[in-house]
């Protein structure tokens, strides 16, 4: 669990620049979330796929309404990046999938640079 939450910091750590209560609001609600997408992950009714966003693989409405708010805060997060470093909120989310793909847990699906899904082994 401590990866998990230093994953986390660790992508908003960029994002100290802005305000002190932009950045808190971010990180609890993307905090909030995670023990939930965890157990979707452990389940393998979400997945990280190759843009740095969770993708439903199984439907569930509650999973689908949890997934839609993280993917719409690590955009908010990407964008906030590229800002500040000069790169498209595209490629700091390409980069920040191959990061989450590497550190996932085992079982974890994953979804690769040519759009297949598998479990990370």
């Amino acid at each position: 669990m401590n990866g998990c939450k230093s994953m986390l910091l660790l992508c908003l750590l960029p994002l100290f620049a802005m305000a002190a209560d932009d950045v808190n609001v971010i990180q609890a609600r993307m905090a909030g979330r995670l023990p939930a997408i965890n157990r979707m992950k452990n389940t393998q009714a979400v997945g990280e796929d190759n843009a740095g966003f969770l993708s439903v693989l199984k439907d569930d409405q509650a999973g689908t309404t949890l997934i839609k708010a993280e993917n719409k805060d690590r955009k908010q997060v990407y964008e906030l990046i590229a800002g500040q470093t000069g790169a498209t909120a595209e490629v700091v989310g390409k980069r920040r999938a191959l990061h989450i793909a590497k550190r996932s847990a085992s079982g974890v699906m994953v979804q690769d640079a040519k759009g297949k899904w598998a479990p990370k082994s």
